[in-house]
């Protein structure tokens, strides 16, 4: 039998839904109209924002994180269940956030010397230009 609970359930939980939309999109104009003094550690953390999605939000990664690592199904119907939501917001945050600076401190400065990257660099200016 379909319970409310359980349509309302699917349907919140589908990054997809015009719920999380709508959400996403009042998070986004409330932070748009904050009015904040510039802070090392939020610009630390906006530098990682995307990088931080496009790890948690891989098609090969997300059953192994979210199912194998930390476990979601089971412990979001324990005792704790927002505990365990925020630590494992601010550990995945944070997790993806090291992979960040690793790839901008090691990966990158090697990849911007590259032949191939100057020559696709001088070709996109000359095309742009």
């Amino acid at each position: 039998m379909v319970t409310v609970g359980h349509i309302a359930s699917n349907y919140l939980a589908d990054y997809k839904s015009i719920p999380n939309l709508c959400v996403a999109f009042s998070v986004f104009y409330f932070f748009e109209h904050l009015k904040l003094e510039p802070n090392r550690l939020i610009n630390r953390c906006a530098k990682s924002a995307l990088a931080v999605y496009l790890i948690h939000q891989a098609p090969g990664i997300i059953h192994p994180l979210w199912f194998d690592f930390y476990q979601c199904d089971i412990f979001l119907r324990g005792n704790h269940p927002i505990l365990y939501s925020i630590f494992v917001i601010v550990s995945c945050y944070v997790f993806a956030s090291v992979i960040d600076i690793l790839r901008m401190k090691l990966v990158e400065p090697y990849f911007l010397s590259t032949y191939l990257f100057k020559k696709s660099k001088e070709r996109l200016a000359r095309f742009y230009s």
